[in-house]
């Protein structure tokens, strides 16, 4: 499969969960003796004929080489090393010259499982989009934080203070629907390997003021918002997340 290439964010020292993250990042916490969050990613993009995926990562690169090392008969794995914890789309800025032949990125975070819809990713992908951003309304738990016109274009975000924050080119007084991010996306290469020319190894995430999704909206790329319904949908954030998660897990192996 070749129009998508997966990106699995593991990179990220876990503050929140620590101490388990001393040694440990968080994507490769053990869920049970045999799975993490990172085997259950990897195991659903082999289900579904993924060839090859992106992982970066921060600290303990050992690890990451034995789930290469597992995986390595079923999928290719290219680890890319984000010490300084770049963000979502400054690493990707970084090693865009990597993706040249793929058409676009699939950014999965790594402490998230969302059981996404191939069919509904590959609809997404059209010559009028160039980012695309998949919510789930039936998803009542996660905020919504994303500002959305009725055409689905992605407007900006609500601050951690609750005030909205308009990217620089959204029309006055525009009509907004509230959307929720579980954290997958997809993203055009062509667009990467534009934005890139400029890009000074600072931090930049991906919604936020002069994040990256304001800079492609601003370079004049479709950057869109769609409905998705997973399948299934966790994320481990919390040391409360992680309990829940190894009870849930409890006994449970990948088919993959």
């Amino acid at each position: 499969m070749r129009k998508f290439i997966p990106f699995i964010f593991a990179s990220g020292k876990g503050t929140r969960l620590a101490p388990l993250t001393d040694a440990t990042p968080k994507p490769l916490l053990p869920l049970n003796a045999d799975l993490s969050m990172l085997d259950l990613i990897l195991c659903r993009l082999i289900t579904d004929g993924f060839e090859e995926a992106f992982v970066n990562y921060s600290y303990r690169l050992d690890l990451f080489e034995k789930v290469k090392s597992k995986y390595e008969e079923k999928i290719c794995i290219h680890l890319v090393e984000d010490t300084s914890v770049l963000g979502h789309g400054g690493i990707l800025l970084k090693v865009a010259s990597l993706f040249a032949d793929t058409g676009f990125v699939l950014g999965i975070n790594g402490d998230t499982y969302a059981g996404y819809n191939l069919d509904t990713l590959k609809d997404a992908v059209n010559p009028l989009t160039d980012v695309c951003i998949f919510c789930d309304d039936s998803l009542e738990e996660l905020p919504k934080t994303l500002l959305v016109s009725k055409t689905q274009d992605l407007l900006g975000i609500l601050k951690k203070d609750g005030s909205p924050y308009f990217y620089s080119n959204t029309p006055k007084n525009p009509e907004i629907i509230y959307r929720n991010n579980p954290g997958m996306c997809v993203v055009s290469t062509h667009a990467l390997k534009s934005a890139c020319n400029s890009y000074d190894n600072s931090f930049l995430g991906f919604f936020g003021e002069n994040d990256l999704f304001e800079k492609l909206s601003g370079m004049k790329y479709k950057v869109k918002v769609a409905n998705m319904k997973y399948s299934e949908y966790f994320s481990m954030n919390t040391p409360k997340d992680y309990s829940r998660l190894k009870t849930l897990f409890s006994g449970r192996h990948c088919a993959c």
